[in-house]
């Protein structure tokens, strides 16, 4: 007979569940060797009207598996100032032996979080930071785009507001979308009720800021985070400084030079600090064989990807989107029907579930990368006895000719490897 199970013991089960789960994150931000880049946000939950706080981490795992995993979602006491938020990040980091790995912080830009962020650079140890904390802040280019747009938008507000009312008069009935079809100019005119006409300057500059509009998302705020972008892209095999020089005259036209040397003397900085770090924990031959110049590339990328780990670049988020994603699933956990949730079953709910999805979806990615692997091999060892046996069958015609001398023969036995090499390359 079905028995019904009390609220204390599903309790019991979650906080159970999620004390699991934790250990094995833990266990594994610990055990990887990368740095780990931070996003956080805050959030305040309609139906309880309190603030939550979710600290998002992002590293690279040794299987250069991206990982995005929510560390907490804290329950912050109001007030919201920089200092409390910066107590409360801060002993996050530290309960997790996090204060010594960190690579960056992510936030949006606000006053608040500016303040927060000099007020974690005075408690950790600027040693352990890219280059002192000078790349440890990092701007929310999607706050940035959004408020670009806002204050595009101001712009023109007016003009807005009348094409908007404009396009709601006539589309409210039938006779009136018919009337709109057969009237041009004179619509003020012939329609009495019409007063929301826009003129043709206020039409030509929603064209403009409408076509603009299209690009932002390819627009970014280079002034605070192109240090950390470009130092990825250069790490990118597949562009190194060539993207680079093909976009930098285009953002900054004649200034693209200097902005260029500042990208090289970052990128150098960075190398000299990891070849300062790794003389200090390897013994043996140092890394000095590392170029003085960035145009040696060849060099400096062989020894980048060894010694300056491209997983702490590289797991760097550019925006929030990871710690906002959790709000929108706050939001249908803390329903107006369980708004009685204790903060602590709440965090427990919501760790628990983005560690178990994180968990399928590694999985799912590693069985795919299988299956990829598995097909090229076997695409390989196909190939490779059909370059076989076609060397054979022509190996074996040059014997039943048996004619040339030892010389044409050794000639013979070079050309038919060649040619294997040649049917197996393709």
């Amino acid at each position: 007979m079905w028995k019904n199970v009390s609220r204390n013991t599903i309790k019991s089960d979650i906080m159970e569940l999620y004390e699991m789960e934790k250990a094995k994150v833990v266990s594994l931000i610990e055990s990887n060797n990368s740095k780990v880049a931070i996003t956080t946000d805050m959030w305040t939950c309609g139906s309880q009207t309190k603030g939550y706080m979710a600290i998002t981490t992002h590293f690279i795992d040794d299987s250069w598996t991206l990982r995005s995993q929510i560390l907490r979602f804290i329950h912050v006491q109001a007030r919201h100032t920089s200092q409390i938020l910066c107590d409360v990040l801060l002993r996050c980091l530290m309960d997790l032996n996090l204060e010594r790995k960190l690579s960056t912080l992510t936030v949006d830009n606000c006053t608040t979080n500016d303040r927060m962020i000099q007020l974690l650079l005075d408690k950790l140890d600027k040693n352990d930071l890219f280059m002192g904390g000078k790349l440890f802040h990092m701007r929310c280019t999607a706050h940035i785009l959004n408020l670009i747009v806002k204050e595009g938008l101001s712009v023109i507000s007016e003009s807005v507001a009348k094409i908007r009312a404009s396009v709601a008069f006539w589309t409210v009935t039938p006779q009136r979308r018919e009337k709109f079809k057969e009237i041009s100019r004179r619509l003020h005119q012939l329609e009495a009720q019409y007063r929301c006409l826009p003129s043709e300057s206020e039409c030509e500059l929603a064209r403009i800021l409408s076509n603009n509009l299209k690009s932002f998302y390819n627009v970014t705020e280079w002034k605070d985070v192109n240090g950390v972008l470009t130092v990825a892209t250069v790490l990118d095999p597949r562009y190194k400084m060539k993207l680079i020089e093909f976009y930098f005259p285009l953002l900054y036209g004649n200034e693209s030079n200097i902005h260029i040397e500042r990208v090289q003397m970052l990128f150098k900085e960075l190398i000299k600090e990891y070849e300062f770090k790794a003389k200090l924990s390897v013994s043996g031959p140092s890394a000095g064989a590392f170029s003085s110049s960035i145009e040696e590339s060849s060099v400096v990328m062989s020894h980048v990807e060894e010694q300056l780990s491209s997983r702490d670049i590289l797991a760097i988020p550019v925006s929030t989107v990871a710690s906002e994603s959790a709000f929108s699933t706050c939001g249908r956990v803390v329903s107006p029907h369980r708004n009685g949730l204790h903060s602590q079953t709440v965090e427990a709910l919501m760790c628990t579930q983005n560690w178990l999805n994180a968990y399928i979806r590694v999985k799912t990615l590693h069985l795919h990368m299988k299956k990829k692997l598995m097909h090229r091999l076997k695409r390989f060892i196909q190939k490779f006895e059909s370059a076989v046996l076609k060397v054979w069958l022509e190996y074996e015609v040059f014997l039943s000719n048996e004619v040339g001398t030892g010389i044409e023969v050794n000639f013979w036995k070079i050309m038919l490897i060649f040619n294997f090499c040649l049917n197996f390359g393709t």
